[in-house]
């Protein structure tokens, strides 16, 4: 399993640093954490976000031609390769790594609940 630095400088596993829970032991107060918590949230949120606009200018906004069920495929497929390169212990010869397919997947999951928030909106409408 990969290790990363967990929030007070531990190495922890992937699935413990994904876990709030890993903060136990930790010599930071609760409103401590939160607030490193939400700073890196914002900082992840914020990355995504220019993620999505540099590929939206390649590409345009195709995810807005797709159906739903496509996206959730898109996001499946990454979650698989994910997956995969996890079983490779993070070996790649190609692929970007986790956190790219992770950034991936966030926003095709806006993407999934802008198209889930507008068909409710063309129902409230009709």
């Amino acid at each position: 399993m990969l290790a990363r630095p967990g929030l007070c400088g531990r190495r922890t596993s992937l699935g413990s640093w994904l876990n709030v829970s890993g903060v136990r032991g930790c010599r930071m107060d609760r409103e401590q954490v939160g607030q490193v918590d939400i700073a890196r949230y914002d900082a992840v949120i914020d990355e995504v976000r220019r993620l999505m606009l540099a590929k939206n200018h390649d590409y345009g906004e195709a995810w807005r031609d797709m159906r739903l069920s496509s996206i959730t495929d898109q996001i499946l497929t990454k979650a698989y390769r994910i997956a995969h390169i996890e079983k490779n212990e993070g070996k790649t010869l190609v692929s970007e790594g986790i956190a790219s397919e992770l950034r991936d997947i966030a926003n095709y999951c806006v993407f999934a609940l802008i198209k889930i928030s507008e068909a409710r909106d063309e129902v409230a409408q009709s």
